[in-house]
């Protein structure tokens, strides 16, 4: 059965990294922004969904390497046979900031923490415990 690999996490936490250590044909939103500078957001999900809609057909398995933070709306191609494998990156905050602080196209901090409490997944973050004990 094809696989179609979902990576989620915040900026920063090694989804690009992981992608390139699974060697698999992927597809990537800032990669394809960059392609494709003058292209809104809608003409670059039209892209990226006619370049999910060429791998299923040709029954790849492959990676969609996006931030995936609030919803991955991939599980449709199970229909077509594929087997859905979501891998949730969950690097500290704090060396996902370092991270970022260190790239070219950088994010910020305040991006990063938002995205990391809006996936739910960080509750357990010492950044973010750490916050909340000074929270009014």
């Amino acid at each position: 059965m094809p696989t179609i690999h979902i990576l989620r996490g915040i900026p920063a936490s090694g989804k690009s990294t992981l992608r390139k250590s699974m060697n698999l044909p992927y597809v990537n939103r800032d990669e394809l922004r960059l392609l494709y500078p003058d292209y809104n957001e809608k003409q670059i999900s039209e892209k990226q969904n006619a370049f999910i809609g060429a791998l299923v057909a040709s029954k790849a398995d492959f990676v969609i390497d996006n931030t995936h933070i609030k919803h991955a709306p991939y599980y449709k191609y199970q229909e077509q046979g594929y087997d859905i494998k979501e891998h949730w990156l969950l690097t500290p905050i704090a060396e996902c900031i370092f991270r970022d602080a260190t790239r070219e196209k950088s994010v910020g901090k305040s991006v990063i923490m938002k995205m990391a409490m809006d996936s739910g997944k960080y509750i357990n973050d010492p950044f973010i415990t750490h916050l909340s004990r000074y929270k009014t």
